[in-house]
């Protein structure tokens, strides 16, 4: 009965199998290291696992061209949303971008007045929330702790841009809108922890 390979071909196929001996070691490395990626992001994701939370990324920033197409599409999806604590949750992240933005933005006259403009947003969100609230609905708990991690991240933001631009009106009146937000969202919004 003939040989299915000739033994150069074994001995090659023997070569090639010693060589790799160590792949098996370097593929379960692999999976053990994405799994304890994906486990970090979903811990990151929990409710209680939400302990560094930073600001989105805010895309296109607000001295560019395209920003107005931007403005109208938030706009617009503010306008149709209609549950008054899904519209706070979206208020929140639209505040939470427009803060990053000011922190990324290196005119410090148009980081300052995006600055206020994101804290004035949370008046908003103060009044959808309070609007939720007298409809009988109250916030989910991974919204509450989220949110207050913003509040600190927004905090940080603002310090940069005052370290970075100094302590215009603007600035001292962004800084206001987040300390009186803040007592307010704690004063209402306390969990145990």
């Amino acid at each position: 009965m003939p040989t299915v390979l000739s033994e150069k071909e074994e001995e090659l196929i023997q070569s090639v199998l010693h060589r790799f001996k160590i792949l098996p070691l370097i593929v379960i490395v692999l999976l053990l290291f994405f799994s304890i990626l994906f486990v970090r992001d979903l811990a990151q994701q929990s409710v209680f696992g939400t302990i560094s939370q930073k600001l989105p990324f805010p895309g296109i920033l607000p001295d560019n061209k395209l920003y107005p197409l931007k403005a109208f599409r938030d706009k617009l999806l503010v306008y149709t949303t209609r549950d008054a604590m899904k519209k706070a949750q979206l208020l929140q992240h639209l505040s939470d971008k427009r803060i990053a933005s000011a922190g990324m933005m290196d005119n410090c006259d148009k980081a300052t007045s995006v600055a206020l403009r994101a804290e004035e947003e949370l008046g908003d969100v103060k009044r959808s929330l309070e609007k939720g609230s007298s409809m009988g609905s109250e916030p989910e708990v991974g919204y509450i702790m989220k949110s207050k991690q913003a509040l600190a991240e927004h905090r940080v933001v603002l310090t940069n841009i005052k370290k970075r631009c100094g302590n215009n009106d603007s600035l001292r009146r962004a800084m206001t809108e987040n300390k009186t937000y803040e007592d307010w969202f704690l004063r209402e919004h306390s969990i145990q922890q």
